[in-house]
């Protein structure tokens, strides 16, 4: 029972599209998380971040007089509240400026060394956050892997399986969800059947939420346009050179001969 918990961390997180609707959600909860002895916090921009933070974690009782670092004390940080409700956008800034939380890219389009790296550092806990493609899951065996998310829906059964398969590995629990629009459900359900797993629960997300998200969504799509079109104008500058200098290999060998 949450009542008879001996350490205070977040143990739900409640993301609401717009502010008034956070607040009014706040305000039943902590009726109801009274009397239970929990608390009820509220990320959703009202003041600001660093007036967030202090009421959102609880400071460690320190020896007055005596300057610390947190750092190299070892000193662990506890939350507040038990309970935390939040907006989109809100709830970025808090990640973004939460120091040592990390999202990194894992791609075949990376060199070797900087793969070796970045899945070292997951492993070991540095990076909290990694957006993979699906070079992630040619024989990778990562611990501790909670939850993977699906951006879409895999082609082949095959490569659901072995995107599945990067959590809930040795026998730990782990969750596997995939982003689907109304269209894409009937097919996802049919993909499954392939491995006998006949049971899919869906969560419908509300439109609202989802529209608040749109001009970063928008923002992050344009962004990876314009990457895209780079990779491909190197691409094929590399492929131009490639194609002259083997002309010229063959030119010098004719005149030679």
């Amino acid at each position: 029972m949450l009542s008879t918990r001996s350490v205070k961390c977040i143990r739900a997180l409640v993301v609401l599209p717009t502010r008034d609707l956070a607040l009014q959600v706040k305000q039943v909860f902590a009726s109801i998380a009274l009397a239970a002895g929990l608390s009820v916090g509220l990320a959703v921009g009202q003041t600001c971040i660093a007036d967030e933070i202090s009421e959102l974690i609880k400071r460690p009782k320190l020896e007055a007089g005596v300057c610390y670092d947190l750092e190299e004390q070892g000193v662990e940080l506890q939350s507040s509240v038990d309970i935390l409700m939040a907006t989109p956008g809100r709830l970025m800034d808090h990640i973004n400026t939460t120091k040592e939380f990390k999202i990194k890219k894992y791609s075949g389009l990376q060199r070797q060394s900087i793969r070796s790296k970045t899945l070292k550092e997951f492993r070991d806990g540095d990076i909290q956050v990694l957006v993979a493609s699906d070079a992630m899951i040619r024989g990778m065996d990562v611990e501790g892997v909670r939850t993977l998310i699906n951006y879409d829906v895999p082609a082949y059964i095959k490569t659901y399986v072995h995107r599945a398969g990067r959590t809930a590995r040795a026998g730990q629990a782990g969750r596997c969800f995939t982003l689907l629009r109304k269209h894409e459900v009937k097919r996802f359900k049919k993909l499954l059947q392939k491995a006998d797993h006949n049971t899919c629960s869906v969560y419908r997300m509300a439109a609202g939420s989802i529209e608040s998200l749109r001009p970063e969504y928008t923002s992050a799509l344009e962004k990876l346009k314009k990457c895209v079109e780079s990779e491909t104008s190197r691409r094929r500058k590399i492929s131009y050179k490639s194609s002259r200098a083997a002309k010229r290999e063959n030119v010098i060998g004719n005149s030679d001969e």
